[in-house]
């Protein structure tokens, strides 16, 4: 059982760590256009 809880939860903050990445990228990208569009 505590281990099954142990994976659970690495798998959860692994999900967690790459969402918040991918949606980082998906801002600076979008911020990135946002300027190139301006200029």
């Amino acid at each position: 059982m505590d281990h099954q809880m142990l994976y659970f939860s690495a798998i959860l903050a692994i999900n967690i760590f790459v969402i918040v990445n991918v949606s980082l990228s998906y801002k600076l990208r979008k911020n990135t256009l946002n300027e190139k569009e301006l200029l």
